[in-house]
């Protein structure tokens, strides 16, 4: 793939948006590109690349700041650099879903207990303002009790 590439053609070849390979241009995860006389931007083979890898590292939940700083060691034009960041990356984000997934399980079970005790609790008269399909909620603390409201 020799020359100039267009935007319309590294959005084909890496399945990112127009929009998003702009974002990704200003927020300096590529480096400015050269433009026509027309102003239109003017990609080679090593951005389709960065941008491969940057959508890649975006599939694997991988944080911009986290990918920017991966793309830092690029200028060396080695992995030994990156690969280090990059396993410290992936590490970090698999401790996150270990911790979601221990919360969605809490959640998870949570909800098969209220499914299950739904229709074991009577109707309420909604004209009070309360609803028992989800048993007593009084005991809930509001958002302002726990300082944490907005007004």
């Amino acid at each position: 793939m020799a020359g100039k590439i267009t935007i319309g053609k590294v959005a084909k070849m890496t399945g990112l948006s127009l929009k998003a390979n702009r974002y990704y241009e200003d927020k300096g995860l590529l480096p400015p590109r050269p433009r026509t006389n027309g102003g239109y931007r003017q990609y080679e083979e090593a951005d389709v690349n960065r941008l491969l890898f940057i959508r890649r590292a975006k599939g694997l939940g991988i944080s911009l700041r986290q990918i920017i700083d991966l793309l830092k060691c690029w200028p060396e034009n080695t992995c030994s650099m990156t690969r280090p960041a990059l396993k410290k990356a992936m590490r970090d984000r698999l401790e996150e879903l270990k911790a979601q997934m221990g919360l969605m399980s809490v959640l998870q079970n949570q909800l098969e207990l209220e499914l299950s005790e739904l229709d074991k609790r009577p109707f309420s008269d909604h004209s009070q303002g309360f609803c028992n399909c989800l048993g007593d909620i009084s005991g809930l603390i509001s958002i302002e009790e726990t300082g944490n409201g907005n007004n």
